[in-house]
This record gives C-alpha cells, structure tokens and sequence, in this order.
C-alpha cells in the first residue's frame, strides 16, 4: 500500500489516464516540478477536484498530458470547458437514449467517447432524466 500522499496522487492520475486511454508522459518528478512551478511550495493542498481546486488540463480536453502541453486551471473552469468543446461536449437525445438502452456500460462509453460514469449516471437517472424520464 502506498503511504506517501504525493506519490499516491501521483499514481492515481497517471491511472486515470491509463484508463481513460490518454497518454501519459509525467514521471514523478517532472510532476511534482510541473506542480511547484505552477502554484508554489503548498500545491498539493491546492489541487485537486473540488470547486476552488486546480487542475492539470489538457487544451480543448485532447492530446496526452505532457509537460509544456496541459495548463493549470480550476476545477470549475475545467468542468465548464468539458462541457462546451472538446469529444466530451453535450449528448444529443438520441445518443442519450442509445446509452440508457445500451445493455453493456464499457461498449457504450467507447462508442459515445463518455466515461463509464457518465453511462452509469445516465442509466441511474441521476444525468439526462429529462430525457430518460427514469429519476433517482
């Protein structure tokens, strides 16, 4: 088990990448600098996913993470840029009722470019229940 926070978080968004299928091209250290060099020796307590928190980014949510590549934004701002541009922008109706219909959670989260979350919130009612018509 892991015990040293850092190198946890470290590893923790190295593996969503991973999953996520998006390049990863940190090692530890080039990190951690990259971290430093954008919000100074208390950075760890400054990221992270929560409203206020910043985020490692990628340009229009594309491409790997790589030094000189992503940006240092808030989570807020992250969260609103996913939502405008990029392959993760709005589901139209018919891809929302593809999903909720979908039998299997991983084929529909490759076919619409989601994460499996998103499908799974969208089959739970807790995403789209305007269109589902299925609430929590």
């Amino acid at each position: 088990m892991i015990k040293d926070p850092i190198f946890k978080a470290y590893c923790y968004q190295k593996n969503t990448a991973k999953r996520r299928r998006i390049p990863w091209h940190f090692t530890f250290e080039t990190w951690v600098k990259w971290w430093e060099e954008q919000l100074g020796p208390n950075w760890f307590k400054l990221r992270g996913r929560n409203a206020g928190q910043t985020v490692m980014s990628r340009p229009n949510d594309q491409g790997p993470y790589a030094p000189g590549i992503v940006q240092c934004i808030t989570c807020t701002a992250n969260h609103r840029n996913k939502t405008h541009v990029g392959r993760k922008g709005f589901l139209t109706r018919k891809q929302v009722l593809a999903i909720f219909n979908a039998p299997d959670v991983r084929p529909a989260a490759r076919r619409f470019h989601v994460g499996l979350s998103t499908v799974l919130r969208i089959k739970s009612g807790k995403a789209y229940s305007n269109v589902t018509g299925k609430r929590m």
